[in-house]
This record gives structure tokens, sequence and C-alpha cells, in this order.
């Protein structure tokens, strides 16, 4: 309620609103931290990481192909709170994915991908 609340303010303030935890790059932020220090359960982990794949692809089975999974249970684990910030820090990534030329998601540089 209270996160409504602050919606609404912001809206009449501000006239914009950014939901806690959108700061770019924030949201890969915490999910490395999280990851890293072996905070998630198994099943949060694939819920966060199939949402991840998912905001940068932006399609099912792409997010399915890459992750060896059903495009069935991406769908199921996709969470639609965490895909804004998500989004919002693949819109800062360049989009080759990173400035060395290497795919983050494949490991593969883009002049593999092109033959």
């Amino acid at each position: 309620m209270r996160e409504l609340e602050q919606c609404v303010r912001n809206l009449v303030i501000r006239g914009t609103y950014e939901p806690q935890g959108s700061a770019r790059g924030e949201a890969r932020a915490e999910f490395l931290a999280a990851v890293e220090a072996g905070a998630l359960s198994a099943d949060a982990l694939l819920r966060h990481y199939c949402t991840w794949v998912y905001a940068r692809t932006g399609s099912y089975s792409d997010t399915a192909r890459r992750l060896g999974l059903d495009p069935r249970t991406v769908r199921d684990r996709v969470d639609p709170a965490r895909l804004p910030a998500l989004r919002q820090d693949h819109r800062a990534t360049p989009r080759n994915g990173s400035a060395n030329g290497v795919d983050p998601m494949t490991g593969r540089s883009h002049e593999d991908r092109r033959g």
C-alpha cells in the first residue's frame, strides 16, 4: 500500500514515477550480488534468471532456447514486476551487449554470430 501511495504522490508532485530499485544497473547489481552471496533458492534463481534473459530478448521462445528450457517454463517463471527495471538496465547496455564485442548471454563474439 505504501508503494502505491508513493507512486501517486510522485505522479502528482513530479509528473513521473520511477519504482524503487530501478536506477540504471541497480536491478542487475542486486541480482548478481544475490547470486554471488548464494542468497537465492534454486527456484528464485531460475525465476530471476529467466526474467533477466527475457528482459533482454523480449521473447519467450528465444529465452527458452538460450536457457535450454521449455517456453512454457519460461513464461511461468518470468516475474513481470521485475521487468521494467531489468529492461531499463538492458537499454543502458550497448546493443552488442558489451564494449568488447562479446555477447554476455552467449559468450560469443559478434563476428562469430555473423558467420
